[in-house]
């Protein structure tokens, strides 16, 4: 036993344009977990798929999520926290993503879906148009009670979504206010546990 305190894998969960972004850049920003866009991990086939309006099915989905899983794994093997940004729509997506690391735990950005197809309409995304919304919502499971997370409503400021996320996860804040470090940033020793 080193004495060294366990890390921690926080996903921030929700349908496109919840804001799973822009909560977890704040949250990697006020405590300096090592921060992840799961857009990043999905393959060609997945994008292109998404960028032509087919919503994406569970075979597409099963090795996106078990990447996602094998990174927060190797990060948790180095001693390092993260805050990874996930759709997470169902259970069973979640429990694949807790069968990584142990300390995963769900932040869920939840809202109406009139919020959030307005947002998507003054926004703009690679490849996830506003049409998919009704899709995500439909396949959306909330939470259950068995699952180590929290609900947050997202109609509020950002900032307040991450200051709400920071105290109710009981996550140490940093006092200086260093940039944010993803997957492809300096090395994992760089970054807080």
């Amino acid at each position: 036993m080193t004495g060294e305190p366990p890390t921690r894998h926080i996903v921030v969960m929700g349908v496109s344009g919840a804001g799973k972004t822009t909560v977890a850049r704040g949250i990697a920003a006020s405590t300096g977990l090592t921060f992840a866009e799961a857009d990043d991990f999905h393959s060609e086939a997945n994008v292109a798929r998404m960028r032509a309006g087919i919503p994406l099915d569970d075979d597409a989905r099963w090795p996106w999520l078990q990447a996602l899983a094998d990174w927060m794994t190797a990060r948790h093997r180095e001693g390092v926290s993260t805050v990874l940004t996930c759709s997470a729509l169902k259970r069973s997506y979640r429990d694949l993503l807790r069968q990584g690391p142990p300390g995963v735990f769900f932040v869920h950005l939840h809202g109406p879906t009139e919020v959030i197809r307005e947002r998507m309409s003054v926004r703009t995304h690679e490849y996830m148009p506003p049409s998919l919304l009704d899709s995500q919502t439909a396949t959306l499971e909330p939470l259950w009670p068995d699952e180590p997370g929290i609900v947050i409503d997202l109609r509020s400021t950002s900032a307040a979504l991450v200051a709400e996320a920071v105290r109710r996860l009981g996550l140490p804040v940093r006092e200086e206010t260093p940039e944010v470090v993803t997957a492809e940033g300096p090395p994992p020793e760089a970054s807080a546990r």
